[in-house]
């Protein structure tokens, strides 16, 4: 695998590790996921 590929691959697994890391927090905080979403709907 060159190295690019691997470069890519290892900035894949850690933006799918942050982003299922950030969905855990926003869904165990209901006071973060009701402020987010007011700021969302412009509150």
């Amino acid at each position: 695998m060159s190295r690019l590929s691997s470069d890519i691959g290892r900035q894949a697994l850690v933006t799918l590790a942050g982003t299922i890391l950030a969905a855990a927090v926003i869904g165990a905080v209901p006071r973060l996921r009701d402020w987010i979403a007011r700021q969302w709907m412009g509150r």
